[in-house]
């Protein structure tokens, strides 16, 4: 049975898929090499069966991993506490898996104009959203930080865990508020961040669109989603 409550309830669910993503992650996209030192930071939010995976996938690929647990944040944004800092420089491989607090819903829509949200609409929800942003008296939380596409062909519905639900296969994700340096771009200071995802969206570029409904149409990048194995390219 498929549950969307953002952490499933059973210690063993998907167990041996996890342990294989774990090994995937570490040795063919961190490309951990034996006798490297691995830091893995989480918070008291993180899924703490996928920081096992990942340290036992380490330490099977001959890496030394050292687990970093640390209190959730109050909001997105925030220094975590200074070991954390201190262990990733001096690490050859840091893997953060931790969830910073943040309001995130899919039920707005957001007006935008010259880079910043001039009305919220939508249902509930929305009316929700615009109070939360409003309570602040910020104008900078109002300004878009940054958007990103969805790419990732194994996440196709939202499920709660923003790290994915951000990368839902064709969607857009864009921040509002805060802009760190890590970021890079221009920066500013806010008093928070969060993160919308817009699912089946229209997105042009010098009018021409780039993609449609949910649909991808330029053909470098159909190219990539038959590539993927993405049905309908």
């Amino acid at each position: 049975m498929e549950l969307s409550i953002g952490t499933e309830v059973r210690e063993e669910y998907l167990s041996w898929e996890v342990g294989g993503s774990a090994r995937k992650l570490v040795e063919e996209v961190m490309l951990t090499q034996p006798g490297e030192n691995v830091v893995i930071t989480a918070d008291t939010s993180s899924d703490m069966r996928v920081v096992q995976a990942t340290a036992t996938a380490a330490y099977a690929a001959g890496a030394i991993p050292t687990v970093v647990l640390y209190p959730t944040q109050k909001t997105a944004v925030m220094e975590p506490p200074p070991p954390v800092a201190g262990t990733s420089r001096q690490t050859d491989v840091w893997i953060q898996y931790a969830v910073a607090y943040l309001l995130h819903t899919q039920a707005y829509k957001e007006g935008l104009k010259n880079g910043a949200i001039t009305e919220v609409k939508g249902s509930v929800e929305a009316k929700i959203f615009e109070q939360w942003l409003a309570h602040f008296n910020d104008p900078n939380m109002y300004r878009i930080a940054h958007y990103s596409l969805g790419f990732n062909p194994g996440v196709t519905q939202p499920t709660g865990r923003i790290v994915e639900d951000e990368r839902v296969f064709g969607c857009i994700e864009m921040g509002i508020g805060s802009q760190g340096a890590q970021i890079m771009g221009k920066t500013w200071s806010a008093a928070s961040h969060t993160d919308g995802v817009v699912f089946n969206p229209t997105i042009l570029l010098d009018g021409v669109a780039m993609e449609k409904e949910g649909i991808y149409q330029l053909e470098s990048l159909r190219e990539v989603c038959r590539d993927l194995g993405i049905p309908g390219y």
